[in-house]
């Protein structure tokens, strides 16, 4: 399980690393995303799945609770995005696609943090 921790941190910290390098082609792609109800049932069940994967896993890493933290996170963000409407999940992605490079750079810069403390609590 904590090869799977890995490759999450990793997968997050490119996300930052991209988030920081072009901003406004993040801000781009994600105007383009459209929200079904069959992908946001699959965001919120990932995001689960995700969570508990982290929580299983935590007592493993070298930060178990710092982990099993981020991992109640993962699973809260997958409960609130099924209960919310997808009219509203699409109205946010919009909104944040609005904000300046430095908001999303800002933004990158705690997903690389984040990415990178999951990789560390892991190796």
């Amino acid at each position: 399980m904590l090869y799977f921790v890995m490759i999450l941190g990793l997968a997050i910290a490119a996300v930052g690393v991209f988030a920081l390098a072009a901003p406004a082609r993040m801000a781009t792609m994600a105007s383009g995303f459209q929200f079904s109800e069959g992908k946001r049932f699959a965001a919120a069940y990932g995001r689960m799945l995700i969570g508990f994967i982290l929580f299983f896993a935590a007592y493993q890493t070298k930060f178990s609770v710092a982990v099993q933290v981020l991992a109640m996170f993962s699973v809260l963000a997958g409960i609130i995005v099924l209960v919310v409407s997808r009219e509203w999940l699409q109205a946010r992605v919009e909104r944040v696609s609005e904000w300046s490079a430095g908001a999303l750079r800002g933004i990158g810069a705690g997903a690389l943090v984040a990415g990178a403390f999951l990789f560390y609590a892991a190796v």
